[in-house]
């Protein structure tokens, strides 16, 4: 979508700074470092100005979806998206390499180390890898055959490539490279399964010679998320529907379908893959074809099938392996089965997490991110202003990043309630001189004509005194005597004074009653939100209360116990 940019400058809005200027709310807020260590700091807090963002984008586009066009559902009916978590339990050998990639991360969030490790980003994205396979973070494949079939395994080994050219991208750079890698040529024996692990761009060679040394029985160890994706998806086949799982990483998608062929009651036909590779051109529909007439019942697949591909007929299961970081695309992914033509009632949306992970953060911020951008393009919505989604799980994030989740977020909670309670033992404070203020102001404005009235006599006593020196000093010296001349200048400034104790007094009376109502309401606003930390009867009668010097506030006819 491209806005003409006289919309924004009619907004005042000719750069990027000046958009954030505009919608942005930047405001000091608390950033939770992985020490625990809580501080303040700049930072986007959340939107303003959301009606008219939304309005400028509503000129532009007209957007509509299910509810928009048929509201009572009663054309556009949809299958109900029912929302499915399961959690796995990390084997011992993924937390040990989680907990180092963990240090990693704490190194890469520290600014003074920026440049000297790897980005965050990166490091992450191999967390991700540990928690679904340790293949995907090693760059292995692992392979388990059956123990009969080593001679056979012995001569696949040999008839492989010693190396293989392939080009990868460069998580540090983004840059495409070349790197060789050797083939492995040792396997172990683990009772009765033959495990090799080979590197993993030399799978299509390995799996491109079963056939022909006529290895019929090849399989992959079954990590927590794979035994639980099979689990679930052995359910959603003995109730007959089709399931498609995402997972970004194209070199899991062959392991994945063996694996579902080895462990489930499908045929090799009835397992299909789309990505950029296997479901090139015209292929792409032909796969999209057989999944809606019902020949092929699963489809393993990355972005590949997010956009573009009718896979709607019969879903009944949506799984998500992997979590992408837009929520678009998690829209777009379930978008597949959650369409109109799809006459099953529900379609189970499965969210793989491995406990203690990024898995359980990277939703909830997609699912924040998704639920703001809804509320910006929903036409309907008054909201002027809007939380930063992306800003609500920092404190999830650095506890994920902790050594120990529990004891970090007891330490943040000790923090904070300490914090909370500086705060309120400065509210409490400041509302006690409010208060004084209040009782000092009510009682200056008591009695402030007879203040007034005092001063004016004040005023004109020194009028008649200046008047009187001006005379026996004219007596004594004579008319034109340097002291005359002072006595006169001295008279002149009395009555000057006088003239103006009246406007001077009445402007001080403003003062005090504009300070007075600024007090009255600072106070009533505390009591509204409920943090007066005295009773708000009293805001109304002032000079019946005194504040102590041990800061005590103390009413006419009440009885305090003084520490």
């Amino acid at each position: 979508l491209v806005i003409d940019s006289a919309e924004f400058e009619r907004l005042g809005i000719y750069s990027p700074d000046d958009f954030v200027r505009q919608f942005g709310m930047i405001q000091d807020v608390e950033k939770v470092r992985v020490s625990g260590e809580i501080v303040n700091t700049e930072g986007l807090a959340g939107f303003k100005n959301l009606n008219a963002l939304r309005g400028l984008f509503h000129r532009y586009a007209n957007m509509k979806n299910a509810a928009d066009v048929d509201p009572n559902g009663d054309v556009l009916r949809l299958p109900e998206a029912v929302e499915m978590m399961t959690e796995t339990v990390m084997s011992d050998d993924q937390i040990s390499l989680y907990n180092k990639l963990r240090s990693e991360a704490k190194d890469a969030a520290n600014p003074q180390l920026r440049g000297k490790v790897r980005p965050m980003f990166a490091v992450i994205r191999d967390m991700d890898r540990v928690t679904t396979d340790m293949d995907l973070f090693d760059r292995t494949m692992t392979f388990h055959f059956k123990q009969a079939d080593q001679g056979k395994v012995d001569a696949l080994i040999a008839a492989l490539p010693e190396k293989i050219s392939t080009r990868i991208v460069d998580e540090e750079s983004g840059e495409k490279v070349t790197v060789e890698v050797a083939k492995e040529t040792a396997y172990t024996l683990q009772g009765d399964t033959l495990v090799y692990v080979a590197p993993e761009n030399y799978e299509d060679a390995i799996v491109g010679m079963l056939g022909r040394l006529k290895i019929d029985k090849v399989s992959h160890p079954l990590t927590p998320k794979y035994a639980r994706l099979l689990e679930n998806m052995r359910g959603e086949l003995d109730s007959r529907g089709k399931q498609i799982v995402f997972t970004e990483e194209k070199s899991q998608h062959g392991k994945l379908a063996r694996l579902i062929m080895n462990n489930l009651p499908v045929t090799p036909d009835q397992v299909a893959i789309i990505n950029a590779t296997t479901a090139d051109g015209e292929k792409l529909q032909q796969i999209a074809d057989a999944y809606n007439r019902g020949d092929v019942r699963i489809i393993v697949a990355n972005k590949k099938a997010e956009v573009g591909v009718n896979l709607q007929k019969g879903t009944s299961a949506i799984h998500h392996m992997t979590l992408p970081w837009n929520p678009a695309s998690i829209q777009q992914r379930n978008g597949r089965g959650v369409r109109q033509g799809n006459t099953a009632p529900q379609v189970r949306v499965y969210y793989y997490q491995a406990k203690g992970s990024f898995d359980e953060y990277r939703l909830d911020l997609l699912k924040n991110k998704g639920n703001w951008i809804a509320a910006l393009m929903d036409k309907k919505s008054t909201n002027d202003k809007a939380e930063n989604a992306a800003a609500m799980g920092a404190l999830e994030q650095a506890a994920l990043l902790a050594d120990n989740r529990e004891e970090f977020l007891k330490m943040v909670a000790d923090q904070k309630a300490t914090k909370a309670a500086e705060e309120k033992e400065k509210r409490d404070q400041a509302a006690k001189v409010k208060l004084t203020q209040l009782s000092t102001l009510t009682m200056r404005l008591q009695n402030f004509e007879a203040d007034k009235a005092k001063a004016q006599a004040d005023a004109d006593d020194a009028i008649r005194k200046a008047r009187s020196a001006l005379e026996k000093t004219v007596e004594e010296e004579g008319e034109g005597s340097e002291k005359a001349d002072q006595r006169r200048n001295q008279l002149s400034w009395a009555e000057s004074r006088a003239s103006k104790v009246g406007p001077d007094w009445e402007k001080k009376k403003a003062d005090m009653e504009s300070q007075r109502k600024q007090a009255a309401s600072y106070l009533r606003g505390m009591a509204a939100k409920q943090t007066l930390p005295f009773d708000s009867a009293v805001i109304d009668v002032p000079l019946e209360t005194m504040v102590t010097t041990s800061r005590l506030v103390v009413k006419v006819g009440g009885t305090y116990r003084i520490p």
